[in-house]
């Protein structure tokens, strides 16, 4: 046991969350042999509260635990997300009961004991029977959910939820059909109840209306591209609006070289350039679909747009030839920083220091670019994918991950108290895909398990370049001077070979090559692949 004077430090520490000396005082009464199941207990809470969730995991609870320390250990079981171990806390409250089930996908029993829940109990009943429709495809509880909203209030966010889900559709209809209330979420219960072939006419104070009126009502509310769709189906004509979405309706409508040229005016996607060039071919872009580099970089001298340089970009990346990709490589280091192209130079400048197996840029990139948290665990497959090669772990991501499932497994039962079943939906998802989620199993492995997976960013650069963004991919290039992600075997040739080709003279670029050399001694000085 710890000594009583060093307990009570221990527990002033901990109440005035200086959990740092928490972890500081345990640690050195380990070394003295002090053993007591209730600091180990405090022990993993302060590591959770400072983000240092592996080593939580690492510490060994006891099985049996002192019903004074009750709150700290299920703050344990949450921040490590074992909510199983949950059931094993003697809770009495049927609102922890209903989180221990909830945060244990077990709605049913969410159904029983939102029943025992007096403060906003109908939200617990109404959540529970809603998640128990969309992940189990069971509806027994469906006329208990009717008679809820049929005689209480609801705001029409729940209304589009439930209409999204297709949930009690002809109670949202009659709904919809009294309130008074004319929000963002009220135009898109419309909308997609006009799509479903429900006349709307009583929301434009009408007893009857054509589509094109009804059309034009919608989009007076709604920039929205499913209701351009529609018209475009129906072979329904369209005023002007000065929305993006309109140009794109226009083109689709009209197919005429007119509308394409204002439409193309206002893309920088190149994917997007690719579907356009199918339906009618671009003579702008001749050059681009015709695979002319040299003209494609003239183009770019004369015109450094965002769309001209990416279109350039994908030309170099897509020939999968080491001097043309370098050359992409110089590119991106050169504009990356320059605010009039926005983040995506800097994107694509990352995902070739992954080809390059260059971990300090890709460290730097996913630093400098600021990235939130949920974003960073999105990319993370850029630094696993080159760190598996040199046999590194990225427990960073394990951490970020497991922060987030606290969070989420925290903030759960707020959102469906205060009625906010959209978001508590979003976040069970969210809270399913982290568990499953690939990166942290191959952490864990420490080996790729997971090839050519497509991702948010496989079509940044057209259907030529998707391999390149994809995560890890299996084909291999041929044998270059670099080690790449492609293909781990170099020619040993010297490396300054790179910076000719036949498009631009590289060699003059002294900064550009200092900074080549530096990959090149870093993957001479990594660990051998």
């Amino acid at each position: 046991m710890v000594v009583r004077t060093e307990f009570e430090k221990i527990i002033g520490d901990l109440q005035n969350k200086n959990y740092a000396q928490v972890i500081d005082r345990i640690t050195q009464a380990r070394k003295k042999g002090a053993s007591d199941p209730r600091i180990e207990i405090i022990y993993a809470y302060s590591l959770i509260q400072m983000k240092r969730f592996l080593e939580a995991s690492k510490v060994k609870l006891p099985k049996i635990f002192d019903s004074n320390y009750t709150y700290i250990v299920k703050c344990v079981f949450i921040g490590l997300n074992q909510t199983k171990m949950l059931k094993k806390l003697k809770f009495s409250d049927p609102m922890e009961l209903y989180e221990v089930a909830l945060l244990n996908y077990e709605y049913e029993s969410c159904v029983m004991l939102s029943k025992e829940i007096k403060r906003n109990g109908n939200h617990f009943t109404v959540f529970s029977i809603v998640a128990q429709i969309i992940y189990e495809k069971k509806t027994h509880h469906t006329k208990l959910l009717k008679k809820i909203i049929q005689s209480s209030s609801y705001s029409t966010n729940c209304m589009y939820f439930l209409k999204k889900h297709k949930i009690l559709e002809d109670e949202v209809y009659a709904f919809v059909k009294e309130t008074d209330k004319r929000d963002l979420c009220y135009f898109l219960t419309m909308k997609e109840f006009f799509m479903d072939g429900r006349c709307i006419y009583f929301a434009m104070g009408k007893d009857r209306a054509s589509d094109k009126e009804t059309v034009n009502f919608l989009l007076d509310n709604l920039d929205d591209w499913d209701i351009y769709e529609y018209a475009i189906r129906k072979n329904i004509e369209l005023p002007e609006r000065p929305t993006l979405n309109y140009l794109y309706y226009k083109f689709y409508y009209e197919k005429s070289e007119c509308a394409q040229k204002k439409l193309i005016q206002n893309i920088s996607s190149v994917s997007e350039l690719e579907k356009i060039n199918e339906i009618h071919p671009i003579a702008t872009l001749k050059d681009y679909f015709e695979h002319n580099i040299e003209q494609r970089l003239a183009i770019f001298h004369e015109d450094p747009s965002l769309v001209n340089l990416k279109l350039l970009l994908s030309l170099l990346i897509g020939s999968r030839e080491e001097n043309l990709v370098i050359l992409a490589f110089y590119l991106t280091y050169k504009y990356k920083n320059n605010d009039e192209y926005g983040y995506e130079i800097q994107l694509i400048h990352l995902f070739i220091c992954r080809y390059l197996l260059y971990l300090p840029g890709i460290s730097m990139e996913m630093h400098s670019l600021r990235i939130q948290e949920i974003q960073k665990i999105n990319l993370s497959f850029l630094y696993h994918d080159a760190s598996v090669f040199y046999r590194k772990r990225f427990d960073d991501i394990e951490e970020m991950v497991m922060n987030n499932l606290k969070i989420i497994n925290e903030s759960m039962i707020t959102f469906v108290n205060t009625g906010k079943f959209d978001i508590a939906i979003s976040l069970l998802n969210l809270k399913k895909r982290f568990e499953d989620n690939m990166i942290v199993k191959e952490i864990k492995a420490n080996k790729i398990l997971f090839n050519e997976v497509r991702n948010m960013f496989s079509d940044l650069l057209g259907s030529n370049c998707v391999y390149f963004f994809n995560k890890y991919a299996k084909q291999r290039m041929r044998p270059g001077i670099l080690k790449n992600l492609y293909n781990l075997k170099n020619t040993g040739d010297d490396y300054k070979k790179l910076l000719i080709n036949d498009y631009y003279n590289l060699r003059d670029e002294s900064e550009f090559s200092d900074a080549l050399a530096k990959i090149v001694e870093y993957q001479e000085g990594a660990e051998d692949i």
